[in-house]
């Protein structure tokens, strides 16, 4: 009886803390899009755009540069990367921001029962006269292909 007592408390314990790290999971992903406009502003838009699938706003903060994908290339490849972009948190960092050019830092962790991982790189973004645009984020946000001088047979 006294180790059905035990047991229980166990098993009762573990899942608390299983519940813990979903509601700390859960409440560290902002789901309100910002209004300023800062590059920072700018990557945390895109990235919540992406997870919540609305691709056309997402695409909409791409900058008009030379070899910028297609609305149907861009929704395709992020789609192939949905399961990847689901199973990550991310957190933006500091900010270099110039003139003309910003730089983003963007940690993405992905926490299991397991193992975790963190992954620190940066989004860049360019100003043009309607304000910062993106050039590069990290995998599994961006395409490989995007913005990449097409191979020439």
């Amino acid at each position: 009886m006294k180790q059905d007592k035990f047991l229980l408390t166990i098993v009762i314990g573990i899942g608390v803390i299983a519940l813990a790290v979903v509601a700390l999971t859960l409440a560290r992903r902002s789901t309100a899009y910002r209004t300023d406009e800062t590059p920072e502003a700018i990557v945390h838009n895109y990235i919540l755009a992406v997870q919540k699938k609305d691709y056309e706003r997402a695409y909409a903060l791409l900058a008009d540069q030379p070899n910028k994908p297609d609305l149907e290339t861009f929704q395709s490849d992020l789609l192939m990367n949905n399961s990847d972009i689901q199973r990550y948190v991310f957190r933006l960092e500091t900010v270099d921001e110039s003139s003309s050019t910003a730089l983003v830092r963007v940690v993405q962790t992905q926490n299991s029962m397991i193992d975790s991982y963190r992954n620190d790189e940066l989004a860049r973004l360019t100003k043009t006269p309607d304000g910062w645009h993106l050039t590069q984020m990290p995998y599994p946000l961006w395409g490989w292909s995007w913005y990449q001088e097409p191979v020439k047979p």
